[in-house]
């Protein structure tokens, strides 16, 4: 497997409000877990011990990528069990979630059944026309970025085609309004819990102090807090 996935930073809960969950925040790509710093930092002040996950995004495809993850998900989830914590939840940004979604097709029973609550941040489930576009006019794209395929907007895409999360897990997804990589229509999945439009491109929203605040505010309650005006 070419997809050499490690922990590259682990925020501990602030003193007095350790809930005993704990967070995997999961970039995308041309990324580093180092992207996620800030949110990880503020959920640890919420209480979460939050584990910044980082991985060589263009070396191998999304189901390597999701296979390495889930080996560490599952690593993780043995030092839970002997530390008595609670739930795994998990944040992604963009091809993130795609490999969260492989990762959770491949979970041991009893680990499947402690993970806690998603939230994927601009994931591209239907694909990117964006990735589309490149495939077409740069040939030796997928050379130089493997998994580019895998995100493709075609329907024939590794996006398009791998099976979507059962009903049995707690996914929210926030899409940005201006994201000219993963248009708002193919964030979705067929058994979300709650879906928020946010105004930011696809990068930026990772910034914004109200991903933060949704985020916090599904991982604690399992809905966004929707306003007549999502972002102001």
């Amino acid at each position: 497997m070419s997809s050499c996935a490690k922990e590259i930073r682990r925020f501990a809960p602030s003193r007095g409000c350790a809930s005993g969950d704990r967070v995997i925040l999961v970039h995308g790509l041309l990324m580093s877990g180092h992207v996620f710093y800030p949110v990880g930092a503020h959920l640890a002040r919420q209480g979460f011990l939050s584990i910044l996950y980082d991985y060589p995004t263009r070396r191998a495809c999304v189901e390597e990528h999701g296979a390495a993850l889930c080996a560490f998900i599952e690593k993780e989830m043995e030092s839970m069990r002997e530390s008595g914590a609670g739930k795994l939840h998990f944040v992604t940004h963009s091809m993130g979630g795609l490999l969260l979604r492989v990762a959770l097709r491949q979970l041991s029973p009893g680990t499947r059944s402690a993970i806690g609550r998603i939230v994927m941040i601009t994931p591209p489930n239907k694909g990117s026309d964006m990735a589309e576009a490149v495939l077409r006019k740069l040939f030796f794209a997928e050379k130089i970025v493997k998994c580019l395929p895998d995100l493709s907007s075609v329907p024939h895409s590794f996006a398009n085609t791998f099976p979507e999360p059962d009903e049995t897990f707690e996914i929210g997804i926030i899409a940005g309004s201006h994201d000219r990589k993963v248009a708002v229509p193919s964030t979705h999945l067929a058994h979300e819990r709650d879906h928020l439009i946010l105004q930011s491109s696809h990068t930026a929203i990772l910034f914004r102090k109200q991903t933060v605040h949704q985020t916090v505010h599904f991982l604690l309650h399992g809905t966004f807090e929707h306003h007549p005006k999502q972002e102001t």
